[in-house]
Parts: structure tokens; C-alpha cells; sequence
């Protein structure tokens, strides 16, 4: 995974937005995370912070979101 400060950098987003993307999306439930993955999996148009930020609490949440991880990473 990239460190946080290459995701602000590569995305030209500051700490304060890209946070608030996070902790919005950390916030969903179980449920709306699985809908958020298989809509990215499927092609969505997602803006590239917000799948990052997805992609961040992935990681932070794996063991309470693990069906939207395994849908995500195609497990």
C-alpha cells in the first residue's frame, strides 16, 4: 500500500479533504461498503480520491468489512 503523504501528493489533495473522504467512508456500513465495491468493480466513474480513500479504510476495517475486501481485491 502507498504511504498517506504519496496518496495527498498524487492526488493534489490536502490532509483536511482527504480525511474527511476517509471518515465519511469509514462511517458506511458493512452493507453500503459492499455496495461501494461492487459499484467500483463494475466500472463506476469514481473519482480517484475517493477510491483511495475506499481502498485506506479497506485496509483499516478488513476484518468487520472482509466481504467488501474480498469483492474489492477479487477474493
Amino acid at each position: 500500500m502507498r504511504i498517506y503523504e504519496q496518496d495527498l501528493k498524487e492526488l493534489n489533495i490536502s490532509v483536511e479533504e482527504f480525511d474527511n473522504i476517509i471518515s465519511h467512508i469509514y462511517d458506511k456500513t458493512a452493507e453500503e461498503m459492499v455496495v461501494l465495491a461492487k459499484a467500483i468493480k463494475s466500472g463506476a466513474h469514481v473519482l480517484p480520491t475517493v477510491k483511495r480513500a475506499f481502498e485506506r479504510v479497506l485496509a483499516m476495517r478488513q476484518a468487520e468489512r472482509q466481504e467488501a475486501y474480498n469483492i474489492y481485491y477479487n477474493r
